[in-house]
Protein backbone atom coordinates (compact mmCIF):
# COMPACT_ATOMS: atom_id res chain seq x y z
CA UNK A 1 0.00 0.00 0.00
CA UNK A 2 1.84 3.24 -0.63
CA UNK A 3 2.16 6.09 1.93
CA UNK A 4 -0.37 8.13 -0.31
CA UNK A 5 -3.42 5.67 -0.07
CA UNK A 6 -3.63 5.59 3.66
CA UNK A 7 -5.91 8.21 5.28
CA UNK A 8 -4.95 10.07 8.16
CA UNK A 9 -6.65 8.73 11.08
CA UNK A 10 -8.97 11.61 13.52
CA UNK A 11 -8.93 11.15 17.23
CA UNK A 12 -12.48 10.32 17.49
CA UNK A 13 -15.10 10.34 20.49
CA UNK A 14 -18.35 8.19 21.00
CA UNK A 15 -20.72 8.55 23.47
CA UNK A 16 -23.08 5.70 24.78
CA UNK A 17 -26.02 5.63 27.46
CA UNK A 18 -24.82 2.63 28.97
CA UNK A 19 -21.65 1.00 30.90
CA UNK A 20 -21.50 -1.89 28.42
CA UNK A 21 -21.35 0.36 25.52
CA UNK A 22 -24.27 -0.71 23.85
CA UNK A 23 -26.61 2.35 23.31
CA UNK A 24 -24.84 4.74 21.41
CA UNK A 25 -25.98 8.25 21.14
CA UNK A 26 -25.56 10.90 18.39
CA UNK A 27 -22.90 11.52 16.12
CA UNK A 28 -19.32 10.87 17.09
CA UNK A 29 -17.12 13.58 17.80
CA UNK A 30 -14.29 13.97 15.69
CA UNK A 31 -10.62 16.08 16.27
CA UNK A 32 -9.87 18.33 13.29
CA UNK A 33 -6.11 18.27 14.55
CA UNK A 34 -4.95 15.05 16.20
CA UNK A 35 -3.09 15.58 19.69
CA UNK A 36 0.30 15.69 19.58
CA UNK A 37 0.14 14.17 23.20
CA UNK A 38 -1.73 11.52 25.62
CA UNK A 39 -1.15 11.76 29.03
CA UNK A 40 -2.59 7.94 30.93
CA UNK A 41 -2.28 6.72 34.32
CA UNK A 42 -3.00 4.21 36.48
CA UNK A 43 -2.55 3.93 40.07
CA UNK A 44 -3.52 1.81 43.25
CA UNK A 45 -4.96 2.94 46.53
CA UNK A 46 -3.12 1.47 49.91
CA UNK A 47 -4.70 2.59 53.15
CA UNK A 48 -2.59 2.94 56.21
CA UNK A 49 -3.61 2.53 60.15
CA UNK A 50 -1.36 3.23 62.91
CA UNK A 51 0.60 0.48 64.32
CA UNK A 52 1.51 0.47 68.16
CA UNK A 53 4.90 1.16 69.35
CA UNK A 54 5.69 1.84 65.96
CA UNK A 55 6.23 5.12 64.17
CA UNK A 56 5.55 3.38 60.53
CA UNK A 57 1.65 2.31 60.00
CA UNK A 58 0.55 -1.14 58.75
CA UNK A 59 -0.60 -0.48 55.09
CA UNK A 60 -2.88 -2.38 53.26
CA UNK A 61 -3.93 -2.62 49.38
CA UNK A 62 -7.07 -0.95 48.96
CA UNK A 63 -7.63 -1.29 45.20
CA UNK A 64 -7.34 -0.14 42.21
CA UNK A 65 -8.35 3.62 40.97
CA UNK A 66 -9.69 4.47 37.64
CA UNK A 67 -7.50 4.82 34.68
CA UNK A 68 -7.09 8.16 33.18
CA UNK A 69 -6.43 9.68 30.06
CA UNK A 70 -5.44 13.28 29.48
CA UNK A 71 -5.88 14.97 25.90
CA UNK A 72 -4.64 17.74 24.89
CA UNK A 73 -7.08 18.89 21.91
CA UNK A 74 -6.44 22.34 19.14
CA UNK A 75 -9.08 23.99 17.68
CA UNK A 76 -8.88 26.49 15.33
CA UNK A 77 -11.44 28.55 13.15
CA UNK A 78 -9.55 30.74 11.55
CA UNK A 79 -9.96 28.96 8.09
CA UNK A 80 -6.94 26.95 7.92
CA UNK A 81 -9.08 23.82 8.33
CA UNK A 82 -12.67 23.95 6.85
CA UNK A 83 -15.01 22.54 9.53
CA UNK A 84 -19.49 23.01 8.83
CA UNK A 85 -19.09 24.10 13.13
CA UNK A 86 -17.19 27.63 15.10
CA UNK A 87 -14.62 26.49 17.86
CA UNK A 88 -17.86 27.55 20.27
CA UNK A 89 -20.04 24.75 18.96
CA UNK A 90 -17.02 21.94 18.43
CA UNK A 91 -16.83 22.95 22.07
CA UNK A 92 -20.27 22.49 23.25
CA UNK A 93 -20.72 19.22 21.61
CA UNK A 94 -17.63 18.04 23.40
CA UNK A 95 -18.43 19.53 26.61
CA UNK A 96 -21.91 18.05 26.34
CA UNK A 97 -20.25 14.76 27.67
CA UNK A 98 -20.55 15.70 30.74
CA UNK A 99 -23.92 16.32 30.47
CA UNK A 100 -27.03 14.35 33.09
CA UNK A 101 -28.78 12.17 30.99
CA UNK A 102 -32.08 11.98 32.26
CA UNK A 103 -32.86 8.53 31.30
CA UNK A 104 -29.71 7.35 33.25
CA UNK A 105 -29.00 9.78 35.61
CA UNK A 106 -25.42 10.51 35.26
CA UNK A 107 -23.28 11.69 32.25
CA UNK A 108 -22.39 9.82 29.01
CA UNK A 109 -19.87 6.93 28.34
CA UNK A 110 -17.58 7.48 26.32
CA UNK A 111 -15.56 5.30 24.04
CA UNK A 112 -12.27 7.66 22.57
CA UNK A 113 -10.18 6.26 20.01
CA UNK A 114 -7.02 6.74 17.12
CA UNK A 115 -5.57 4.41 15.35
CA UNK A 116 -4.42 1.39 17.61
CA UNK A 117 -5.98 3.21 20.96
CA UNK A 118 -8.73 2.75 22.71
CA UNK A 119 -10.19 4.14 26.00
CA UNK A 120 -13.08 3.57 27.60
CA UNK A 121 -14.34 5.89 30.50
CA UNK A 122 -16.11 9.28 31.39
CA UNK A 123 -15.06 13.03 30.90
CA UNK A 124 -14.70 14.11 34.42
CA UNK A 125 -12.94 17.72 33.52
CA UNK A 126 -12.31 19.92 30.97
CA UNK A 127 -9.85 22.85 30.71
CA UNK A 128 -10.02 25.36 28.24
CA UNK A 129 -7.82 28.31 27.45
CA UNK A 130 -8.71 30.58 24.43
CA UNK A 131 -5.89 32.44 22.68
CA UNK A 132 -7.56 34.32 19.58
CA UNK A 133 -10.88 35.86 19.34
CA UNK A 134 -12.87 37.76 16.45
CA UNK A 135 -13.61 41.27 16.48
CA UNK A 136 -16.88 40.43 18.62
CA UNK A 137 -15.05 38.39 20.90
CA UNK A 138 -16.05 34.76 19.52
CA UNK A 139 -13.22 32.67 19.68
CA UNK A 140 -11.44 31.32 17.11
Amino acid sequence: MDLLDRQLEKLTIDAYEDQEYKKRTGRPWQALFNPTQLGFSRSNRYNTTPAAGSSQPQVAFGGGQPDELSVDLFFDGTGVVESSETVRERLDRLIGFTDFQPETHQPYYLHLFWGQFNFRGVLTKVDITYTLFERNGEPL
